[in-house]
């Protein structure tokens, strides 16, 4: 079964305006690159984590 993805932007405790510009272009340009069906992805300055669902035939 494939999940549908998620994108979380970690943004300082107090973000301004240029830290959530700066956050939605890393992710837009994740989404152009890559699906996020089936992944989390976690977006925190200008790092990208991206985590997968692991099958459980792989366990």
């Amino acid at each position: 079964m494939l999940y549908f993805g998620i994108a979380v932007l970690r943004l300082p405790s107090q973000a301004k305006l240029p830290d959530v510009q700066a956050a939605a272009e890393i992710l837009i340009r994740g989404l152009d690159a890559a699906e996020v069906a089936g992944k989390l992805w976690i977006i925190r300055g200008e790092q990208f984590l991206e985590y997968r669902v692991i099958s459980e035939d792989a366990i």
